[in-house]
């Protein structure tokens, strides 16, 4: 199988690729990090695929690094490159895409059930690790002048009823799949009380996470796509 080579989009020292790592590292992938509020961005032509991750910074802040990274994002949409965007990174792919953001009524903090969908229709659930206090939602497009572009809901929460999104080869979650149990606890370490874990593992929950997410990982990155 031939190898890939992926960028990561961190923006938070104690928010790494957790099993997105372990998944490049099974398959002999190559994934390169890069710390965004640093000024450090991709150049896209040297990679097969990007991955944007999370982090504390809220969209409607929008530093001048934030502005640099949504006009990579954009640029990476043109070219119809595979993108995987977790919770900040889904925030910065929809704002792309032109959906509207706004603040949740009430965050959802710690593990939480989503329903999956396919063609509209609960296909199954999964409960999933959660920490962010905004959504999105692209059916304000139309109502708010915004360019209309044609993306499907492919998860929903109780509390966040746009909970994962995609757009030709690019996929934004809410969700954190790549938490694995050292990724949990290295946001404890570092988060202390502000972090909305404690140090019980759930392993049932995990396995079943990594399962659902290494298929999905094997599905969006493949070799003969590049």
């Amino acid at each position: 199988m031939a190898a890939l080579s992926l960028a990561a989009i961190k923006h938070h020292s104690a928010e790494g690729p957790g099993r997105i790592q372990d998944w490049c590292d099974s398959h002999g992938h190559q994934l390169t990090c890069f710390m965004a509020p640093l000024g450090a961005l991709p150049k896209l032509t040297n990679f097969d695929g990007l991955i944007i991750l999370g982090g504390p910074t809220d969209v409607a802040n929008n530093p001048a690094w934030m502005q640099a990274e949504l006009e990579l994002i954009k640029d990476a949409i043109d070219i119809d490159m595979p993108i995987l965007a977790i919770c900040l990174g889904a925030q910065l792919l929809a704002t792309a895409l032109g959906a509207s953001l706004y603040k949740l009524e009430q965050p959802e903090l710690g593990w939480h059930e989503v329903k999956l969908l396919s063609n509209g229709l609960v296909a199954e659930t999964l409960m999933v690790p959660q920490w962010h206090f905004y959504g999105f939602d692209f059916n304000q497009q139309a109502q708010e002048n915004k360019p209309m572009k044609q993306v499907s809901i492919e998860a929903s929460s109780v509390l966040c009823h746009q909970q994962a999104f995609r757009h030709q080869r690019q996929l934004g979650l809410q969700f954190h799949p790549e938490w694995h149990e050292l990724q949990i606890h290295a946001l404890i370490e570092h988060f202390k009380d502000d972090c909305p874990f404690d140090t019980e593992t759930k392993p049932l929950l995990q396995q079943q996470l990594a399962l659902w997410f290494m298929s999905l990982l094997d599905s969006m990155f493949k070799p003969n796509d590049h």
